[in-house]
């Protein structure tokens, strides 16, 4: 498998999250946090452990910054995971607990994608 693409990403990322830092803006923090962690499971299987702590790194600023949206995309990305490990009932419920937030809304991308992941998960 080629792997520069991807490590250039993760590269793009790392600089992305240290200008950041430098500039003290976290507005999309968690969403770099999320991304790196679906480029490390493209890069290697075996990255699924740290791919799982950048997804629950990203949930944890989300919600620390109330960005709800970025909250269900890594909370969707999450339950991916923990699906393709066999824990259909964990991803579910993980899942579930941020769309049932929404009350509006349903027809945008990510709660459109959510939906769809949840009804694959329950079926």
């Amino acid at each position: 498998m080629v792997t520069g693409p991807l490590d250039d990403g993760l590269s793009a990322l790392a600089e992305t999250m240290a200008a950041a830092d430098e500039n003290e803006d976290r507005h999309h923090e968690a969403e770099i946090h999320r991304l790196k962690g679906k480029l490390l499971l493209k890069q290697d299987g075996s990255n699924a452990a740290e791919a799982q702590r950048c997804f629950e790194r990203a949930i944890e600023i989300a919600r620390g910054q109330s960005a709800k949206s970025f909250e269900l995309r890594a909370t969707a990305s999450l339950a991916r995971l923990l699906a393709s490990q066999g824990k259909r009932d964990e991803a579910r419920t993980t899942l579930a607990e941020a769309y049932n937030w929404f009350t509006e809304g349903f027809d945008t991308a990510d709660l459109k994608d959510a939906k769809g992941l949840l009804d694959e998960l329950s079926g």
